[in-house]
């Protein structure tokens, strides 16, 4: 009985090992991708474009079957009137996507600046 007690005693008087903390879960490049946009959609709010187009291109580079990612990076190419990049971000998200109306429409845009440039160089 002694015995027994003083197992018992001894097991009570151990440290229970301090719990495991859970480890952090492991984001997909897909979630990656979508934060980086979301993170490029409030830099674009501010109008710090060049930063915008540096978080969307890291989403395009994590998942490029996003069309958004391409139709968010047009956006601030056409606020910078950089009117050819801004076409290709276009076709590239019209390629994946010939339903993104964002990209059609800046398209359409972007076309109708490069021509308005050309003639003013002629």
């Amino acid at each position: 009985e002694d015995s027994i007690r003083g197992i018992a005693n001894a097991t009570h008087d151990m440290q229970t090992p301090p719990s495991m903390e859970p480890l952090p879960s492991i984001k997909t490049r897909q979630e990656q991708a979508k934060e980086l946009k979301e993170e490029g959609n409030k830099k674009f709010a501010k109008k710090l474009y060049d930063e915008a187009i540096l978080l969307y291109s890291e989403s395009i580079e994590l998942d490029s079957s996003v069309s958004i990612y391409f139709s968010n990076r047009a956006r601030c190419y056409k606020m910078m009137k950089k009117w050819k990049e801004a076409c290709t971000d276009c076709q590239a998200a019209i390629e994946k996507d010939d339903k993104n109306i964002k990209s059609l429409v800046i398209y359409g845009e972007c076309l109708i600046n490069i021509g308005r440039e050309t003639r003013n160089n002629e």
